[in-house]
């Protein structure tokens, strides 16, 4: 093999690998167009992010906004009567063989509440503010579960637009060795297409995983309520996978204060109110009167008439059967849409717990196991080749090797996170969260 070729393969051989057992990628230089932090942009953090959430997040606004849906009832429940009173003015002339005169009449009622209507109406309001605060509790839970997962997402985006970069430099040296080779007549020009082709896919990579990390930072702002024009820069780290807590522990938490749990009870004991109100209802409420009545007599002087008056519906057809009905309908799935989730919690709390061990330990494995594995290879092969034992595309073969298991590693990341997410939506929050309010 000629002096200037044996010095360039051990180059590529010596060089590269490095890379290729290197397990965080984040170490390596990004190109702008894989993260603004090559524009000088400052990091931001997890915390003040979630900070941000609470305040400006499109569905923290919402979840405030739809407190305002109990004033309604509020208002019901304010009104002294339950009717606003009704006069009555009539006036018109009186007609007799003796003469003409001019007979008026005036009169008010109002209907009144004598079953505690009153206070019924306000039980039901309360109610739907209990209600309407824990599902805004629920809605809030829910922003800063999605800006938490959003985080992790945007983490491994950064992670896979360097492995990327650092996949297509491999391919570029790859590229220049064949070229070598095939200049000196040791490989067919079918070598170097073939190296050509596979840089080319992995310059589409690059583009590709450049895309998604943008993507991925635009998801965390739309999330967060972050201005979209302001740099977004998430540091390119591997998302943590702790172990689970146990499941009995997962349960009691989500059973004691998961606001989506509470939302549900709470929508119980509203339905409660509404159909002890419905039912009051089927009382009679009388209607009190009072008329004033002067008849103009052609002859003499006018007569007045002064009446009171009682008016009492009988509860004989109607009865409110629709609003007791409604109110019954209603009750009753509120009462078996609590009863279902609280059923189904623990085997949903399994399942997440599952899927979330599953993904972590593959994760291990690929990092404890394969990963070292595969930089062992290198390194021995590396060694081997600089002795002139093996032949250069067995290094290549072997840092190839590395590269994919540390891609497998990234996606079993991914697999946890997603896991993740769907564990703290279960539980109603982070089930790693400290006393103090920090998470892992």
């Amino acid at each position: 093999m000629p002096l200037r070729l044996s010095l360039l393969l051990s180059a590529v051989c010596w060089v590269a690998p490095a890379r290729a057992q290197t397990p965080h990628p984040s170490s390596s230089s990004a190109s702008p167009s894989a993260s603004p932090s090559a524009l000088g942009a400052p990091e931001v953090t997890l915390a003040r992010l979630l900070a941000h959430a609470e305040r400006h997040a499109p569905a923290a606004r919402v979840a405030e906004a739809r407190l305002a849906l109990a004033a309604p009832e509020r208002a019901a429940a304010a009104a002294l009567l339950p009717s606003e009173p009704v006069l009555r003015v009539a006036a018109g002339p009186r007609r007799t063989p003796d003469g003409r005169g001019v007979d008026v009449q005036l009169g008010v009622r109002q209907r009144i509440e004598l079953a505690g209507e009153r206070r019924l109406r306000r039980d039901v309001a309360d109610r739907v503010e209990a209600r309407l605060g824990a599902e805004r509790a629920a809605l809030r839970a829910q922003v800063r579960r999605q800006v938490r997962t959003a985080w992790r997402h945007a983490q491994l985006g950064a992670l896979r637009a360097a492995h990327a970069q650092e996949s297509a430099a491999l391919h570029e040296e790859r590229v220049a060795a064949a070229e070598v080779m095939a200049e000196a007549g040791e490989v067919p020009p079918l070598v170097l297409a073939r190296a050509e082709l596979e840089r080319a896919r992995a310059r589409r990579d690059v583009l590709r995983t450049a895309e998604q990390a943008r993507d991925a930072r635009l998801r965390l702002a739309e999330v967060a309520g972050w201005p979209p024009d302001d740099a977004l820069v998430v540091p390119a780290e591997e998302p943590a996978l702790p172990p689970a807590p146990p499941v009995a522990q997962l349960v009691a938490r989500a059973r004691r204060q998961a606001p989506a749990l509470e939302a549900l009870a709470l929508a119980v004991r509203e339905a409660e109110a509404r159909g002890a109100l419905a039912a009051r209802t089927r009382a009679p409420a009388p209607t009190l009167g009072f008329s004033a009545q002067r008849e103009g007599a052609p002859e003499g002087r006018d007569e007045w008439v002064l009446l009171g008056t009682l008016q009492l519906p009988l509860p004989l057809w109607r009865r409110s059967r629709v609003a007791r009905a409604e109110s019954e309908a209603a009750r009753r799935v509120a009462e078996a849409e609590d009863a279902a989730e609280r059923e189904r919690l623990e085997v949903r709390v399994r399942r997440a717990v599952l899927a979330y061990e599953g993904a972590r330990r593959r994760v291990h494995a690929f990092e404890q196991d394969e990963a070292p594995a595969a930089a062992r290879a290198v390194a021995q092969l590396e060694r081997a080749h600089a002795l002139g034992e093996v032949m250069l595309g067995e290094v290549l073969a072997a840092r190839d090797v590395a590269l994919r298991t540390h891609h497998e590693a990234l996606e079993a990341r991914a697999e946890g996170v997603e896991a993740r997410d769907r564990l703290e939506a279960i539980v109603g929050g982070d089930p790693w969260a400290t006393p103090e309010g920090g998470a892992r």
